[in-house]
């Protein structure tokens, strides 16, 4: 499990994701390689919290104050959110801000979503709740109002039980298979770091494969 925190209200950032976020990642993945290569763990599964202790945002959008020195971060970067249903809504309201979308992302929307679906987020900046968000399937699950925890235990939960169907790799190749399109266009315009922390941070990098090491995973 992976504790996605930026203060103080988990905004995205081009500094947070390439320096912290995509590390993280690619050190559960390296972990993970490693744990199957042993025989100690075969399938795998991730849940992404938001500060735990704070509550209320998994993430509170992107943080515009920064953006102007980073002029392709609209299409470098998209992640998706599995949420309560008493106190949450989504939306992308890019719309009222003037931030147009890329071709990228768009295309995510686009093979995730029904066409009319598509039109409410992207051209009325619709703020869903968890049951609307539901059937219109953007998300896959909402967890009954029980608490922060009990959200926490339902996605750990089905985690594992789906943490088989990664065993063999098949599940990723069929996903870059099925989402090809978008992951082209995404890939048209991405800059050349995006993606490679370990490039960028190496020294950071090393430090958390000698964690690694130093736990014996």
């Amino acid at each position: 499990m992976h504790n996605f925190q930026n203060s103080p209200d988990n905004r995205l950032e081009p500094e947070f994701i390439r320096q912290a976020l995509l590390p993280a990642l690619d050190y559960v993945e390296l972990a993970w390689h490693k744990a199957a290569k042993a025989g100690t763990h075969k399938g795998g599964s991730l849940v992404i919290t938001g500060a735990r202790k704070v509550g209320k945002f998994f993430s509170n959008g992107l943080n515009l104050d920064c953006l102007p020195a980073y002029p392709t971060f609209f299409g470098d970067y998209y992640y998706k959110l599995l949420s309560r249903s008493d106190r949450t809504w989504l939306c992308m309201n890019e719309l009222h801000f003037g931030a147009s979308l890329s071709d990228g992302m768009t295309a995510v929307l686009q093979l995730r979503l029904t066409e009319p679906v598509v039109r409410k987020v992207l051209l009325t900046a619709h703020r869903f709740i968890a049951s609307e968000a539901l059937a219109s399937g953007i998300v896959d699950e909402v967890v009954p109002a029980s608490g922060s925890e009990a959200t926490i235990a339902f996605a750990v939960n089905k985690g594992s039980e789906r943490a088989p169907l990664a065993e063999s790799g098949v599940l990723r190749a069929m996903k870059q298979t099925l989402y090809a399109p978008a992951l082209a266009l995404l890939a048209r315009n991405e800059s050349p770091t995006a993606g490679m922390p370990q490039r960028e941070n190496a020294k950071a990098f090393e430090a958390l494969l000698a964690a690694e090491v130093a736990a014996k995973l």
